[in-house]
């Protein structure tokens, strides 16, 4: 009777034989025929998928920090138009939490009334690829207006529109100037 036996994956840390390190997933398999017993192992360097998972992480860490500490408030819509995130300077603008918002209409929580058309108007544009800009009001959770400038952009991922985007500036103060 002959048995593979797959024993499993490990990441270890090798050396090469001019004394450099480099990271290799390594494979064990047990292949008993008979009476005998063999172990096989097999080896790949994973330098290359390390160092792209590794970039992955460094944009990821940047992006996080230029929305986190960015002073215009942005929110992310799924292809759906329901929130997907929004950074602190949102949240701080119209008074909620990103966990409230998420998987929310946008335009029904922060378009007042007599302005769901152009908010309606403005997320299509940038779910059709197209960017939206307007100075306008919006309504925060309180249910108070507040003076916004809006731009509304698409996110494309791979050339394709997965959803959009809106960055909101409070510009009341300039509209009382």
């Amino acid at each position: 009777e002959r048995v593979l036996n797959n024993m499993g994956t490990i990441e270890l840390g090798l050396l090469r034989s001019d004394g450099s390190r480099f990271p290799a997933e390594v494979r064990v398999s047990e292949f008993r025929d008979g009476q005998q017993t063999l172990f096989v192992a097999m080896l790949r360097d994973i330098s290359a998928r390390k160092d792209a998972e590794h970039e992955i992480q460094e944009r990821t860490t940047r992006l996080n920090a230029l929305l986190a500490n960015s002073p215009l408030a942005i929110v992310v819509l799924d292809k759906n138009q329901r929130v997907q995130m929004c950074n602190p300077a949102f949240e701080e603008l119209f008074q909620y939490r990103s966990a409230e918002l998420a998987g929310l209409d946008l335009d029904s929580l922060v378009a007042p009334e007599e302005l769901k058309e152009e908010a309606s108007e403005m997320t299509k544009a940038g779910m059709q690829g197209r960017v939206a800009h307007a100075i306008t009001r919006r309504r925060r959770k309180d249910g108070s207006l507040v003076d916004v400038e809006i731009h509304s952009v698409a996110l494309l991922i791979g050339g394709q529109v997965e959803g959009a985007y809106a960055i909101y500036q409070d510009v009341s103060e300039r509209k009382k100037l």
